[in-house]
């Protein structure tokens, strides 16, 4: 029998050298326990995760029935891009101005997605975050552009 290379197949070993090697990376970090966390735990866990999911595409796609067909190249230019710009917006426009466009820019993904969702979904996800993260939780995160000032003066 002979293995047929797909899509998966190239996924899966992707996703067990990634995984192995960031979790040999990670041997030296303390892991914790259940009730205090250490450094190491959550990329451990996130490492073993990817191996598993690496093994089960390897073995889909050695399988034969795994090829994946065209690649979708728009939402993965969107996505991308939206994951970016929040990158590059949340320490100068703060948390609202970022998941605005984070949460526009990746409607786009979607042809079947319009324009009043998507600004519905952006004024919802950016408040709903500000909110989260910075009342709940207390991260010291700016909500509002630095030249405006702090929002919970």
């Amino acid at each position: 029998m002979r293995a047929k290379l797909s899509a998966d197949t190239g996924a899966g070993l992707v996703f067990l050298i990634f995984g192995a090697v960031f979790f040999w990376q990670g041997l030296g970090l303390n892991v914790g326990s259940a009730a205090r966390m250490g450094a190491g735990h959550m990329p451990r866990v996130l490492c073993l995760l990817l191996i598993g999911t690496g093994g089960l595409l390897l073995a889909r796609g050695l399988r034969g029935d795994g090829d994946l067909g065209r690649v979708p190249w728009r939402p993965l230019v969107f996505i991308v891009l939206a994951i970016v710009g929040f990158s590059l917006l949340i320490r100068s426009f703060g948390m609202l101005a970022a998941c605005a466009v984070v949460s526009a820019v990746s409607s786009l993904a979607s042809r079947e997605s319009g324009v009043g969702e998507a600004i519905l979904l952006a004024a919802g996800l950016a408040v709903a975050a500000a909110i989260i993260f910075s009342m709940m939780l207390g991260l010291n995160i700016p909500v509002l552009p630095p030249f405006l000032g702090r929002w919970d003066e």
